[in-house]
């Protein structure tokens, strides 16, 4: 069976991380993946194709109306390629696999995910085109229970065709850094530092770096020898710079950029702190517990439910810095006690989040929709 893989880029991201994912750990006795970008191809694109999986890049230097035409080179691909069933990711894909559907008699059958919203609710044309697919398609995956009850509320699609399939990832991947940890930090300038404290994050709103940054001071009035590593790119980057400077802490924090060795990262680091305002299912949580990390997040989407506070993780309140520098500053101070929630997050994210896992459920996914699509024509 041949899956297509439709996703808006291939960058360096949680959902770019998992479409790789995916076509890295599907059963290939039983299937062919292959990967459609919509705008651009990105940095995991290389890693892709080195697998053996066909990337395919569709967007065009057209103007005017042609450029919204992607769906038509989708439907093109679709063709040319034999796709037998379409694996979409967030809202544009969606939209674009709905359109391609619209326009040709034999219906290729569509799995859907969507990873949440940023910020909810979003535009309403948007959700109601949304909510026409789903219809449609027989429904869509939400990764987390939060994310499907957003669905439901939002964009009114029915909640008995909503199925939750939780982001899963790698864990061999993590279980080592690449390059000796002292290496590593002597690139960044970061070996002087006692403990480390870091994120990866698209540089971007509602992530809630400004909230990290404005913890700092209250950190390093406590724990002054402590750097902190904020890896990721995004449009607020040189904001976040200029935020820094503006705190006089820029001799404690490292922006590393756009990182493809987030396990280095990850490994380098005392305590992982996620401060987003909004969240699904994040990959970077999965990821940090992969690695054994202790971690600090804020309560939003499915976090609590995988963290379980005081246990495989600290919890606290959005957009409120004095709470992220309380919890910071205990687990710095308490090695014990994140040795002891590092592994315990590790064997929460082993036992329920693995890739393995997540990939069974797709594949009986894909063979479900291409049995319900057969018997309609």
């Amino acid at each position: 069976m041949r899956v297509l893989q439709v996703t808006n880029s291939l960058n360096l991201g949680g959902l770019e991380r998992l479409v790789v994912d995916l076509c890295l750990h599907v059963d290939r006795e039983r299937f062919e993946p292959a990967i459609a970008c919509l705008s651009r191809e990105g940095t995991l694109a290389a890693e892709a194709r080195d697998a053996g999986i066909a990337v395919h890049l569709l967007a065009t230097e057209s103007t005017g109306l042609a450029r919204y035409s992607s769906f038509r080179r989708l439907q093109q691909l679709v063709r040319s390629e034999g796709i037998d069933v379409l694996h979409t990711h967030n809202s544009g894909p969606f939209l674009d696999a709905f359109l391609a559907q619209s326009t040709q008699r034999a219906a290729i059958p569509v799995v859907h995910t969507d990873h949440n919203r940023v910020t909810w609710p979003d535009r309403a044309d948007r959700m109601l085109l949304e909510r026409l697919a789903a219809k449609r398609f027989g429904g869509v995956v939400a990764v987390s229970e939060d994310a499907r009850n957003n669905l439901h509320r939002y964009e009114k699609i029915p909640l008995d065709t909503i199925e939750v399939v939780d982001n899963g990832i790698d864990l061999d991947r993590f279980s080592r850094p690449s390059k000796p940890t002292s290496a590593w930090l002597a690139e960044i300038d970061a070996t002087h530092f006692d403990q480390r404290v870091g994120v990866v994050a698209m540089h971007r709103n509602r992530k809630g770096l400004d909230h990290l940054l404005n913890a700092v001071p209250l950190i390093v009035a406590q724990h002054p020898r402590t750097g902190f590593i904020i890896a990721g790119g995004g449009p607020l980057a040189q904001q976040l710079k200029d935020q820094a400077r503006a705190l006089g802490i820029e001799a404690n924090v490292r922006f590393i950029g756009k990182r493809s060795d987030v396990v280095d990262v990850l490994w380098a680091l005392d305590v992982f702190v996620m401060p987003s305002e909004a969240e699904g299912l994040p990959i970077s949580i999965l990821e940090a517990m992969a690695a054994r990390r202790c971690i600090v997040s804020t309560a939003v989407g499915a976090v609590p439910d995988v963290l379980e506070h005081g246990t495989c993780g600290v919890l606290v309140p959005p957009q409120l810095p004095e709470e992220i520098a309380k919890a910071v500053n205990i687990v710095l101070g308490d090695a014990e006690a994140r040795t002891r929630m590092g592994n315990a997050a590790f064997e929460r994210v082993r036992r329920d989040y693995s890739i393995k896992a997540t990939m069974r459920k797709y594949e009986a996914l894909y063979m479900s929709r291409l049995s319900r699509a057969r018997q309609l024509r």
